[in-house]
């Protein structure tokens, strides 16, 4: 293959332009996609784990200065059941890809040593939030407000 047939305008390399254009396409699947919906919904299969398996196994690797100080700060930002449900999460899987574990032998999280509780909720969870409206104080008070107490004089009861 000749020079001129591997490289693509501005001078990229064709592995350049790819990758250029399978960062965003995955950026934009990642990012602004259907995950937020099955997040919100529950509704997870496992085709959707594997993809996002393969999705990392894709990645840029993990020694990456980049990568791994976005690494870093993700774990830094995880409460300590989170960082263990993860870790516990990922030996589990390990497990299974590279050992040949069967699915329901590998490690859980709720299973010792970790034993994080997590309970699973039937349904899609709704969450409302009531929004605090703050009022400004009215420039004309004493116009627009209403006497607290009623002044009115009591009706008169006659006898028939």
């Amino acid at each position: 293959m000749s020079k001129l047939s591997t490289t693509i305008a501005n001078g990229k390399s064709l592995r350049e332009f790819l990758s250029a254009v399978i960062d965003d396409s995955m950026r934009k699947r990642i990012v602004e996609g259907e995950d937020e919906e099955k997040l919100s919904s529950g509704k997870i299969e496992t085709k959707d784990v594997i993809e996002k398996l393969n999705i990392i196994r894709s990645g840029k690797s993990l020694k990456d200065e980049d990568v791994k100080k976005g690494m870093e700060d993700y774990m830094n930002d995880l409460e300590d059941a989170e960082k263990t449900a993860l870790f516990s999460f990922l030996k589990g899987i390990s497990e299974i890809i590279t050992v040949g574990t069967p699915g329901e032998e590998a490690t859980e999280p709720a299973e010792g040593p970790a034993k994080v509780k997590m309970e699973k909720k039937p349904g899609k969870q709704k969450v409302c939030v009531k929004p605090n409206v703050i009022k400004k104080p009215s420039e004309n008070k004493e116009k627009s407000a209403k006497p607290i107490e009623d002044t009115t004089p009591p009706i008169k009861a006659t006898k028939k």
